[in-house]
């Protein structure tokens, strides 16, 4: 998907786009959307770009650098996934996105609504930040996700020999 796509719908569901919309007002929203689309990017970037999740998609979807990735020695791997998770920033409208993520369409979504509180908060539009940002944030908050489950129960130490205590410690 593309800048332009997401602003666009992010300007949609603001209201800020129509058939005789105001030239000046496009053209001041248009020069602030490339900073602040940035800032929501980054944001959703360091949710799904971890190197355990970009792990997990090759493991799913291309078995052959997963292949290659788990032959690596620990070091190397961790500094290659690293390399491939860091974030660049978007230049233009037609800069493409891209998560390797298995919720990249929830990524994308959340990302609208993110652009569309933060623009909304640019214009001093209170109604609409207050909307977008509620939906950004419930969105957003569904992205993080747990691999793994551990088990936490807490273990028995030892007693220490010299004490005589009558119940264990934890």
């Amino acid at each position: 998907m593309t800048v332009k796509e997401i602003t666009d719908t992010a300007l949609s569901i603001m209201g800020y786009t129509g058939q005789n919309g105001n030239e000046r007002f496009t053209r001041r929203i248009m020069n602030k959307v490339i900073p602040i689309f940035n800032v929501v990017y980054q944001d959703i970037w360091n949710i799904e770009m971890t190197p355990q999740n970009l792990m997990q998609w090759y493991r799913l979807h291309d078995v052959e650098k997963y292949k290659e990735l788990r032959a690596m020695l620990p070091r190397d791997r961790i500094l290659e996934l690293q390399e491939q998770c860091k974030f660049v920033p978007a230049e233009g409208f037609q800069d493409t996105i891209s998560f390797k993520s298995e919720f990249e369409d929830r990524a994308v979504e959340a990302m609208k609504y993110g652009v569309a509180a933060f623009l909304a908060q640019s214009e001093d539009d209170g109604d609409n930040q207050a909307l977008w940002m509620s939906m950004y944030n419930k969105k957003r908050a569904g992205l993080s996700h747990v691999n793994k489950v551990l088990d936490v129960a807490p273990k028995v130490l030892e007693r220490f020999e010299d004490e005589n205590l009558p119940y264990p410690v934890y």
